[in-house]
């Protein structure tokens, strides 16, 4: 009970922390059901989207898979056939007779691919092993055989150590890449963990009845004054409503210790407030001041004394300065204008020579112009006129040739049928002569020579009829590629006409450049002769620009004294505003101080104000524990007392019975099972006693 007591009285000293949860719970437990549905409700979506999340990585994951199923099968059935035709190889190479029988790739050939049932599977594996043991079998009695020979032995021994070397070599390349799969799976599952926290982390921070929880823990305030007070002292009153009468007088201290405490903290309040009424009120008539100042203020202060004479010593300056100035800016003004005048005279001289000397140039073109066109025109006329005679003259020669071989050939024609004739009528002649005197068989052999005589002539005047026919094609084709040729000549002199209108173009462009130079080298003379005037009336400015000069440097030091004067000016405005500038940072040091002295105070009086408030409590701890000293030493006399009136044996029942023999005092209770259970001695001092040795005892 005293160690309840002291945790209770340690909590009670201890006002300005927060209450237990379960306190707040017992209060607000009606004000939190609507907050604590939204916050399941939350918890529910986002336990939601954490299966969601599952779900999509679980689909991603079954594609993954369902693509390495199939890729995997692909390889099987490549290995698959690749083992057939391995076999058939070697069933080629072993020399046995027969065929191997062998399947195409697929369900009926490969029932495994899809493992559709392990039995199917292992009966499949079955049949290559025993296809495989076969040919091994046969592959073996071969080499019992003495078939294979001595290097064909050493070469698969040789095969067999070099196959066995690359076989360990991958098993501990595949150990080798099981560990790393092994550690990268546990990398990979931690990391998957890992991201699965996070998520449930930031779908818990995204939540908003958690961000409204801590928004109003960080703009709960530090609760103090009355009613810190009595919230406490309403929830105590209501933890303490169920316990017995015997602490009351506890209660009765704290209301007091409380009740002082809460004076003393109105009187702070008070204090406190009608202090800071007093400096707001301050605050605000010195941001009046500054801001709105007064003009006796604005008058009285240095700063206006110091710009005001210094304005006063610029206006004098100024005035001094003012007719220097109208004077010089007068001259200037002048030379200005002038010099306006003789640029505007020069350019107008120069724009009416360059109309004049446009007008000539674009009357000579005009006149060179039609004089070359008439020119291209009679040219281009005469060279055609001289390609078609060419071309004729060209053309009647070879003609004419023609026209002579012909001739030759028909005289030499005629000049053959001549003697032909001549030659008919003399064997006629002779013929006429000799019929009388030749006999008929004499006339029939002279027929048959005539006749072979004439079929000679027949086949002579065919062949010279195929030779006249192949001149006159070669005479044609001749004449053919005359014409083509007079086409193509034509077709050249055209061109050469195009080229030479080209070349025409281009004496054009440069008698026109040659003009255009000629136009140019006279616009330079003239030009030349401009820049002469020019260069004389720049000799005259320049007298002028030194007369100006000498002017400017008589002006020059007095410029110089008012622009030093200016810069010192501008100096000590800047000093000014240098020294405005600092003493606006001053003030707002001043500030800034001020508000740190003030919140040091703040703290050092609510550091008293708990100073004190701890002295009135534990004034009224020392006289609740003197008081409860005294009570102490009661309670202490008023339990000793109760236990020397208790039964030592149960001690729970009073002493209402004495045993006669040694006098001393039990409860009738104990005395009773003592008699029944024949344990009659006494329980202090051991002695032996009887039924009638008991005495009834009234205390």
């Amino acid at each position: 009970m005293e160690d309840k007591k002291r945790q209770k009285e340690a909590g009670e000293n201890r006002p300005n922390e927060p209450p237990a949860k379960k306190q707040v719970f017992e209060e607000d437990v009606a004000g939190f059901e609507a907050e604590i549905e939204r916050f399941q409700k939350e918890a529910i979506w986002r336990r939601l989207q954490e299966y969601k999340r599952e779900a999509t990585r679980a689909k991603k994951r079954v594609e993954e898979l369902e693509r390495v199923v199939e890729r995997q099968g692909g390889h099987l059935a490549a290995m698959d056939a690749w083992v057939d035709e391995f076999l058939n190889e070697i069933y080629i190479y072993s020399g046995l007779k027969g065929t191997l029988e062998g399947g195409g790739v697929g369900e009926k050939s490969f029932p495994g691919l899809l493992f559709e049932s392990d039995a199917s599977f292992r009966a499949y594996l079955g049949e290559k092993k025993g296809k495989i043991m076969n040919i091994a079998e046969s592959v073996l009695n071969m080499v019992r055989s003495g078939c294979v020979g001595d290097a064909e032995t050493e070469r698969i021994k040789n095969y067999a150590a070099r196959v066995s070397s690359e076989l360990t070599i991958a098993k501990s390349y595949i150990k080798q890449l099981k560990m790393e799969r092994e550690t990268d799976e546990k990398k990979m599952e931690d990391l998957f963990y890992e991201l699965v926290s996070l998520e449930k982390k930031i779908d818990r921070e995204k939540s908003v009845t958690l961000s409204r929880i801590r928004s109003n823990a960080m703009r709960r305030p530090v609760e103090v004054g009355t009613q810190v007070v009595s919230v406490e002292v309403t929830k105590r009153s209501k933890l303490e409503e169920n316990k017995p009468g015997e602490g009351v007088e506890a209660m009765d201290a704290k209301l007091r210790e409380m009740e002082a405490v809460n004076e003393k903290r109105q009187a702070e309040i008070s204090k406190l407030n009608s202090q800071n009424a007093e400096l707001h009120e301050q605050l605000l008539s010195l941001q009046l001041k500054l801001k709105n100042p007064s003009e006796e203020e604005i008058v009285n202060s240095d700063v206006y004394y110091s710009l005001k004479s210094k304005y006063e010593l610029c206006a004098a300056k100024i005035k001094k300065m003012e007719p220097a100035y109208d004077s010089v800016s007068k001259e200037v003004e002048k030379l200005r204008l002038e010099r306006l005048e003789f640029k505007e005279e020069l350019l107008n001289e120069q724009k009416n020579i360059i109309a004049d000397m446009r007008d000539q140039l674009s009357k000579v073109e005009q006149d060179l112009a039609r004089v070359r066109t008439v020119r291209d025109e009679l040219l281009s006329q005469l060279n055609i006129k001289k390609a078609t005679e060419s071309s004729n003259s060209a053309a009647k020669k070879e003609l004419m040739e023609l026209l002579e071989t012909r001739n030759t050939r028909i005289t030499a024609l005629e000049e053959q049928l001549q003697r032909l004739n001549n030659h008919i009528e003399q064997s006629y002649e002779l013929g006429n002569e000799v019929n009388l005197e030749k006999s008929k068989e004499e006339l029939v052999k002279q027929i048959e020579r005539l006749e072979k005589q004439n079929k000679s002539l027949s086949s002579e005047l065919l062949t010279l009829e195929q030779a006249f026919n192949k001149a006159h094609h070669q005479s044609s084709l001749k004449v053919n590629e005359i014409i083509a040729k007079e086409d193509k000549f034509y077709r050249l002199n055209a061109d050469k006409a195009k080229a030479d209108q080209k070349y025409f173009d281009a004496m054009k462009a440069k008698d026109k450049l040659t003009i255009e130079n000629k136009a140019l080298k006279q616009q330079n003379s003239k030009a030349g002769d401009i820049i002469i005037k020019l260069q004389e009336t720049e000799k005259i400015t320049m007298q002028k620009l030194i007369i100006l000069e000498k002017q400017i440097a008589i002006l020059r030091p007095a410029n110089e004294t008012l622009i030093s004067k200016v810069h010192e000016l501008e100096s000590k405005v800047e000093e000014k505003d240098h020294n405005i500038k600092n003493i606006g940072q001053q003030v707002s040091m001043l500030k800034q101080r001020l508000l740190e002295q003030e919140n040091i105070t703040n703290t050092e009086i609510n550091s008293k104000r708990i100073a004190e408030e701890k002295i009135e409590k534990l004034k009224i701890q020392i006289q609740k524990n003197k008081n409860q000293n005294t009570v102490n030493g009661d309670i202490d006399e008023l339990k000793v007392y109760k236990s020397m009136a208790k039964c030592s044996v149960c001690e729970t029942k009073w002493k209402n019975t004495a045993i006669s023999l040694c006098g001393h005092v039990f409860c009738k209770e104990c005395i009773n099972k003592r008699i029944e259970t024949r344990q009659r001695r006494c329980p202090s001092c051991n002695r032996g006693f009887g039924s009638g040795d008991i005495l009834q005892v009234h205390l």
